[in-house]
């Protein structure tokens, strides 16, 4: 017995609804986890919490294929994410994303 791959199964099952709804299953445990371990300011910053509360994920197409996509739309996240010379990196969404857990 042999197993014979199907491209064409494999490329079905990437446009599936089912692969969308697994894919934001999983992009909505790492969004948590993300929000759970974001820096959230000290009593100087004017808003604290606004990194974390910008955390959010969402699933879907994008060219044909499904995807499942964890964010921040804080203006400042490349700061926090990357550092600066004056800012530590900070990782949040990386350091989640890698992680096995979900």
């Amino acid at each position: 017995m042999s197993f014979v791959p199907n491209p064409a199964f494999e490329a079905e099952l990437l446009r599936s609804p089912e692969m969308v709804h697994a894919l934001g299953t999983i992009a909505e445990k790492k969004a948590e986890k993300a929000r759970a371990t974001a820096p959230v300011g000290s009593g100087d910053d004017p808003h604290p919490g606004q990194f974390r509360d910008s955390i959010g994920w969402d699933a879907g197409y994008e060219d044909g294929v499904a995807i499942g996509r964890v964010f921040s739309d804080d203006p400042d996240f490349i700061y926090i994410e990357f550092g600066t010379e004056d800012t530590p990196r900070f990782a949040t969404l990386r350091n989640c994303l890698e992680s096995g857990e979900e």
